[in-house]
């Protein structure tokens, strides 16, 4: 919650996303309400750390809008620290590709103890959770919002089982399609000879 009351410009904010349905306000209303860029980004970081606000982005990362929190949401981060917010707010943003532990130290500037510290207490209050390894890494942790599943960058889809490359749930599914397509395709009988040279292919050919 707010270490302090809103100021001028934080309460015009607030108060426009507020009165939308949607609760969400873009970046470009957010610059015509407040056009002093200095002005604006610290409006902006104070509502996003003190959990009032949460950002929207789009593909390719770029903040797009923003969304004034329910009640309920602000429930869940009731007595929560300035830090934890911090921390929260980065993880929530990075989505199923989750946030590496040195990636949320250099996006919240925090010192390793008290950002330690601020993820130990949200993963207690399952806001957030701790995946141990990821598919490039087997040392790294990720933090990712509770409720989320992870996605394909930290365990590498339905072709990995335990952040390993499951062979032998690919070899059944290669044999299933080259079934499949022997079963239903004509060839010659250059294509077969073509085709007994991949390995991949023998067995069924020669059925």
């Amino acid at each position: 919650m707010a270490a302090r009351a809103l100021n001028e410009q934080e309460k015009v904010l607030h108060q426009a996303a507020l009165a939308k349905t949607t609760r969400v306000i873009s970046i470009d209303e957010v610059k015509a309400l407040v056009p002093d860029e200095q002005t604006r980004i610290l409006a902006l970081n104070f509502l996003l750390s003190a959990g009032l606000f949460r950002a929207s982005c789009d593909d390719k990362g770029a903040v797009v809008a923003f969304r004034a929190l329910e009640q309920d949401e602000l429930e869940s981060v009731k007595d929560l620290t300035i830090d934890e917010i911090s921390c929260l707010h980065y993880i929530r943003v990075a989505g199923d590709q989750g946030m590496s532990s040195r990636k949320l130290r250099t996006s919240t500037g925090l010192h390793k103890a008290a950002m330690e510290k601020s993820v130990k207490t949200l993963v207690n209050r399952k806001l957030i959770k701790v995946i141990k390894g990821s598919l490039h890494n087997t040392r790294q942790r990720t933090f990712i919002l509770y409720d989320l599943e992870p996605g394909v960058e930290i365990t590498g889809g339905s072709w990995y089982t335990d952040k390993k490359i499951d062979v032998e749930f690919i070899d059944q599914v290669k044999s299933f399609c080259l079934r499949y397509i022997v079963d239903r395709v004509c060839y010659t009988p250059s294509s077969c000879h073509l085709v007994r040279h991949a390995d991949a292919f023998a067995d069924l050919v020669n059925m």
